[in-house]
């Protein structure tokens, strides 16, 4: 196939102007991940792809985590990159948020981590310790572009149309006013461990 050029604008520096940060986290049992995209509000809103980080869970491992401790590693990733994005960054931004389509993880950190067993307590205790649970929403699967990245994708399915909007601008909400945005309903349903 002929080579496409495909740019990203993900330039924030030199950041004079008030933004936004939105971490999206997600796993697929063979690898999880962390998509970040920067929201810069202007007179109108802009928002573009800064960063994404995929890991892969070892081949002896995969099938011997549970899907919602895959999912728990994403959100520890996603946190992980808000400490090293915040290092770089100029000035910090005004305002963080991060998103799961994961309700496991979300009930896990809005509980002490001591309720849970050593993997998910330690786990726990790094994302509330550098993220407040009010900085966690629910997002849904088919909105949350680490979605992508997570169950692999190929440059060439990164091109098409709406994936390519998903993954160089996030959710189409995102443009909206937060009012629009997904709200995080606490579960009744009690965590696994």
């Amino acid at each position: 196939e002929a080579m496409v050029d495909f740019k990203v604008p993900r330039s924030i520096a030199p950041c004079e102007e008030p933004y936004r940060l939105h971490y999206f986290c997600d796993s697929s049992g063979k690898a999880f991940d962390a998509t970040v995209y920067v929201q810069a509000i202007h007179d109108h809103t802009q928002v573009n792809l800064l960063c994404s980080k995929v890991k892969i869970i070892p081949l002896n491992m995969v099938g011997k985590i549970s899907m919602p401790r895959s999912e728990l590693q994403g959100a520890k990733l996603a946190v992980s990159m808000k400490n090293m994005i915040n290092e770089a960054l100029p000035n910090p931004p005004e305002e963080e948020y991060f998103w799961t389509d994961s309700e496991n993880v979300l009930a896990w950190i809005h509980k002490p981590p001591e309720d849970f067993k050593v993997f998910v307590s330690n786990r726990v205790k790094f994302i509330i310790e550098n993220s407040p649970p009010t900085q966690w929403s629910h997002v849904r699967g088919t909105d949350n572009p680490a979605d992508l990245p997570s169950r692999g994708c190929t440059p060439q399915e990164l091109l098409k149309g709406k994936t390519r909007e998903k993954w160089l601008h996030g959710p189409a909400w995102l443009q909206l006013d937060k009012s629009a945005w997904p709200r995080y309903k606490e579960s009744s349903q009690e965590p696994p461990d």
